[in-house]
């Protein structure tokens, strides 16, 4: 299966420790139905992680070798949130995973309302446009 690039809508900006960046591989796009909802995709396999995605929706996936929540349980202020639609969607949310090597490289005493249990942070996406029309043409007219 092959997305038209300028209709993922790819994770450009991950907060949190960095120890995982790894969400920069991954893009939501619009469910081939149309019903406005999205998939959940890890670029290099083109596989969808999760389907049915809309505004409030929670899910969790296997990444690298840890599980992930979008969005995290523990930041409601922060849930999975799209908006535009096309090539001018976005989306917006918060994340956890069960990355507990951060635990041990912190420099301060966890505070109360820390999370200790894993890797937390919040992410953003949008789509881009390719360079080059013609390209992303030739590559839809083969899927």
């Amino acid at each position: 299966m092959s997305h038209k690039e300028s209709y993922k809508v790819k994770i450009q900006f991950q907060s949190g420790d960095k120890v995982n960046d790894v969400l920069k591989d991954c893009y939501f796009y619009p469910h081939p139905n149309n019903d406005g909802t999205y998939e959940f995709f890890l670029e290099k396999f083109d596989m969808p992680l999760a389907t049915g995605l809309k505004n409030g929706s929670a899910f969790t996936f296997p990444l690298g070798t840890f599980s992930w929540v979008i969005p995290n349980p523990s930041d409601p202020e922060n849930p999975l949130k799209f908006k535009g639609k096309d090539t001018k969607a976005t989306a917006t949310g918060s994340y956890l995973n069960n990355d507990t090597r951060k635990v041990s490289i912190r420099v301060k005493r966890p505070s109360l309302g820390d999370d200790v249990s894993g890797e937390s942070g919040t992410f953003q996406a949008h789509t881009g446009q390719t360079l080059d029309p013609e390209k992303e043409a030739a590559s839809s007219a083969k899927a």
